[in-house]
C-alpha cells in the first residue's frame, strides 16, 4: 500500500510542523532569557566578562602591533556576542536539569538581600575554596603515595 499524501493534507502537515518549530524556538528563547537574566543576576555573566578580558589579555601579548582602538571595539564586540553565544550554547544543559520556573525561582532568590551577598561573594569563595581544594588534593594524594609505598608499590 502506497502512502501519498493530497497537496492539502501536506499542506496541513508543513503548517503544523512550522508551527511546532516556532513553538519550540519560542520557548528556547524564552528560556535563554531566563538563563541570561539568572547569568546577570548570580554573578555568572561578570564572570564571563572577566574571563573575556583574561583571553584578550593574554592575546594582546602576541599582538603587539595592534593599536588600543581596534582592541577596544574587538573586546566590546567580543564581550557581546560570546556571552550570548555561551548562554545560548548552555541552554540545552540548563534545561536537561532546570525548568523556566526553576530559573525565576532562582532569579527572585539571587535579587534578595542575602542572594545578593551570595552573588557577591561568590568570586572570593571561590577562590578561597580552590586554594583549600587544592591543599586537600594535596594532602589526600601525599597519603595515597604513603600507602602504596607502604605496600610495597
Amino acid at each position: 500500500m502506497k502512502f501519498l499524501l493530497s497537496a492539502k493534507k501536506y499542506a496541513i502537515l508543513c503548517i503544523c510542523l512550522i508551527g511546532l518549530s516556532v513553538t519550540a524556538q519560542n520557548e528556547t528563547s524564552n528560556y535563554e532569557k531566563a538563563l541570561g537574566e539568572l547569568f546577570a543576576v548570580n554573578g555568572s555573566h561578570e564572570t564571563f566578562v572577566t574571563v573575556i578580558d583574561q583571553m584578550f589579555d593574554m592575546i594582546k601579548q602576541n599582538y603587539t602591533s595592534v593599536d588600543t582602538g581596534t582592541w577596544d571595539e574587538l573586546q566590546a564586540e567580543f564581550k557581546k556576542t560570546s556571552v550570548d553565544e555561551l548562554v545560548q550554547l548552555l541552554t540545552p544543559v540548563y534545561q536537561k536539569y532546570l525548568t523556566e520556573e526553576d530559573l525565576s525561582q532562582l532569579v527572585a532568590f539571587y535579587l534578595t538581600p542575602v542572594g545578593k551577598k551570595f552573588a557577591n561573594n561568590t568570586p572570593q569563595i571561590t577562590a578561597e575554596s580552590m586554594t583549600v581544594g587544592q591543599q586537600w588534593g594535596l594532602k589526600i594524594s601525599e597519603k595515597m603515595i604513603k600507602r602504596l609505598e607502604e605496600k610495597g608499590y
